[in-house]
């Protein structure tokens, strides 16, 4: 018996993904199974602000203000949370609700300096016009919980983190003020 054709060698949902992103970015079609419909909906909006898929380059806005009402409610939530999770590599950020980062917390010193490498810093908005699909952002753009995992992000660089971002309403007026994300490494 002559054998037949070797089949092409099956990809890992991490792999097929990333398949799938670069032929989304370079405008050749995407079966939509293989891409969340959220996540999707995400990058078409990443590709409408034109925004860089080869590297990070969100925009410094400003110094942010810590004297807020926001930070000074989150703030001890968020640092009992980082004691909790010290030694992991986890880092906790708050954000106003533009996107643009508030503080960092972090315990990790691995990952708090890959963050600073994608400029994932006070002062940066990480707002999905700025730097494509993320937690942060796309959790902003939707208004509810969001994940983002490896090559879901829209921007290279980020592809080896994983971030859950949820956004912070007024707990009177409904109106967002801001949003917790958590971004620790894909893996």
């Amino acid at each position: 018996m002559v054998p037949g054709p070797t089949p092409p060698p099956e990809l890992t949902d991490g792999a097929r993904l990333a398949e799938t992103r670069e032929r989304f970015l370079t405008a050749e079609p995407v079966d939509p199974h293989l891409v969340r419909d959220t996540i999707l909906a995400s990058w078409w909006r990443s590709r409408r602000w034109s925004v860089a898929a080869d590297h990070i380059d969100p925009a410094y806005v400003r110094d942010p203000d810590l004297d807020t009402p926001l930070i000074r409610s989150a703030l001890p939530v968020l640092r009992h949370l980082r004691d909790h999770l010290d030694g992991q590599p986890i880092s906790i950020i708050l954000t106003d609700p533009a996107g643009v980062v508030l503080t960092r917390l972090a315990a990790d010193w691995s990952l708090d300096r890959h963050l600073d490498s994608v400029q994932l810093a006070p002062g940066f908005s990480y707002a999905e016009e700025s730097v494509g699909t993320n937690g942060i952002g796309t959790a902003l753009e939707g208004g509810r919980p969001m994940h983002v995992f490896g090559h879901e992000h829209y921007a290279d660089h980020l592809e080896n983190l994983a971030c859950a971002g949820v956004p912070i309403h007024h707990p009177i007026s409904g109106t967002t003020v801001g949003a917790i994300d958590l971004t620790c490494w894909r893996k």
